[in-house]
């Protein structure tokens, strides 16, 4: 994934075991070729959180994320969160199946002070009383998100 030559969408679905999901997630952190991701269908676990976030500050090449049913723990949100926060690339970020009002408050989060996404998409996932004054305060306080839709 690091050198390749021509793919510029990636799908990781239903991957089994945290050293594969950090295997093939660090492939991305250098990669000049793909600008759009999508992680469904399974757990990232620690490491692959991990490698998730130094994606999220290093590669300024990817520019569409997808997180899809993939973050089962406040652990993990928070990771990702962090990543979000100082993204180098991504624009696009869409949301799906996120379950738990704390770990939809804690990804929300990390897009407040986030300067590069200009869109969110947020679909089928708990936004409850914590996660909504979330994405007040993102609303309130983020400038530059411009595209924002709730499926």
């Amino acid at each position: 994934l690091q050198n390749s030559a021509g793919v510029t969408e990636l799908e990781l679905q239903n991957i089994e075991g945290d050293d594969i999901t950090k295997t093939l997630i660090e492939g991305l952190e250098n990669n000049s070729m793909i600008t759009s991701l999508l992680l469904g269908d399974f757990d990232l676990h620690n490491e692959g959180s991990k490698a998730l976030k130094q994606v999220l500050l290093k590669n300024k090449t990817l520019r569409r994320m997808i997180l899809c049913d993939c973050i089962s723990s406040i652990e993990i949100a928070e990771v990702v969160a962090e990543g979000l926060q100082n993204s180098a690339g991504v624009t696009e970020l869409e949301l799906q199946n996120i379950e738990g009002d704390d770990i939809t408050k804690t990804l929300i989060e990390g897009l407040e002070n986030n300067s590069m996404i200009t869109s969110l998409l947020l679909g089928d996932f708990d936004l409850h009383n914590e996660g909504s004054k979330a994405l007040k305060q993102v609303l309130l306080k983020n400038k530059t998100l411009r595209r924002m839709k709730r499926r």
